[in-house]
């Protein structure tokens, strides 16, 4: 659990957060397509 403290505490750890899923949203594609295969079933 985190707890923020303060409207600059908030926004910055807010941004952050919006940097991080920026990169997940970008290399999802290329990260999925590295999935190792057996027998044509992708294990995750």
């Amino acid at each position: 659990m985190h707890l923020l403290l303060g409207s600059d505490a908030l926004r910055l750890v807010a941004a952050g957060r919006r940097c991080v899923q920026d990169d997940f949203d970008a290399w999802e594609e290329l990260s999925r397509s590295t999935d190792f295969t057996e027998g044509g079933v992708t294990v995750a």
